[in-house]
């Protein structure tokens, strides 16, 4: 009666011992799941942060696109209207110097007559009336050349005070374009130096590379500052996806060494979920059921270490009370198993 006694107290540590450790396990698994969703957390809090940064910079970028598009539309209207008003001045400047060349033409062509009517009476008046005439010719064009000199002076002053308006405005919008990119750059230097990089390699990180090396400093594009960011987005999202399959792979290794040794657990729908996430790690679908399987797996195998251990529990009677050895950890006081 000792012997099968000692046998199945030791069955039962083991099994305890095993239900100990694997509770142990589960508690440190929570603990880091508990560290990985505050990690998460805090990095999603980051990215929030700077993804507002960035769509704040991409916002200002925008405006300052429409403001510049707005500007020059204004400037090319306010040109044209320039240029209408110039033509229609000219146009009204002409016509009324012909106007008055005309008047003029009839007015001579009267002091002609006049002149002619009085230097058949006297020759006297003729040279007189001749160079008065030419005078008031001469002062008549002069005014006119001045004015037309003066018209064109102003349009230019018009046309230079644009110009500098245009590139004050596309100074601000460079320097808001740099301060996007700067934060853009700090950002891809912060997530190419964290340490999931070097577990899952640089593929991730080639549109980034590409979209970075779109853009030219000396001449700065909103549109491809703004495919760096959405770039950058892309790649946190499928590095995000591979850190947690990662975790997700090492629960399975340990979830189906545990079923190995119980010999219980249905492991294929496990594997079956974890071929499909890696088909596409991207996938938070698949992500998401693949977790649910291992979390299954888990508590098939609690369930069955649970019923294990109620079915080699002995039966309390005291007629197959015996000793135990010395040094038993399942041993009582009195030198009975417990």
């Amino acid at each position: 009666m000792n012997m099968p006694t000692t046998t199945e107290t030791s069955v039962t540590f083991s099994l305890a011992e095993i239900a100990r450790l694997e509770q142990q396990r589960v508690r440190e698994d929570e603990v880091r799941r508990d560290r990985a969703r505050e990690a998460e957390a805090r990095a999603q809090r980051d990215h929030e942060a700077e993804r507002q940064r960035v769509e704040d910079a991409r916002a200002a970028a925008d405006l300052a696109l429409r403001t510049r598009r707005e500007r020059e539309e204004t400037e090319e209207n306010a040109r044209r209207d320039a240029r209408a008003r110039a033509a229609i001045e000219v146009a009204r400047a002409e016509a009324a110097a012909k106007a008055q060349l005309l008047e003029q033409n009839a007015l001579r062509a009267h002091e002609l007559a006049v002149l002619r009517a009085r230097a058949e009476a006297s020759h006297r008046w003729l040279p007189y009336a001749l160079g008065g005439l030419l005078a008031l010719t001469v002062v008549v064009g002069a005014i006119l050349v001045y004015n037309e000199t003066e018209h064109a002076s102003r349009l230019r002053r018009d046309a230079e005070d644009l110009r500098q308006q245009r590139s004050t405005v596309q100074n601000m919008e460079q320097r808001t374009l740099s301060a996007m990119l700067a934060a853009l750059d700090r950002r891809y230097a912060a997530l190419r130096s964290s340490p999931s990089i070097l577990r899952h390699g640089g593929e991730t990180w080639a549109s980034a590379d590409l979209a970075r090396s779109a853009v030219d400093e000396t001449r700065l594009d909103p549109s491809r500052i703004l495919a760096f960011a959405d770039a950058l987005d892309g790649a946190q999202a499928r590095l995000e996806s591979l850190t947690r399959l990662s975790t997700l792979d090492r629960r399975e290794a340990d979830l189906a060494a545990w079923a190995t040794h119980q010999r219980q657990g249905n492991v294929a729908d496990a594997r079956l979920a974890a071929s499909r996430a890696k088909a596409d790690p991207g996938d938070a679908a698949a992500l998401q059921r693949y977790e649910l399987a291992l979390d299954q797996l888990h508590d098939q195998l609690v369930a069955s270490a649970t019923a294990g251990r109620r079915r080699s529990d002995p039966a309390p009677s005291s007629s197959i009370r015996g000793t135990c050895q010395t040094g038993d950890p399942m041993c009582g006081l009195d030198g009975h198993p417990l």
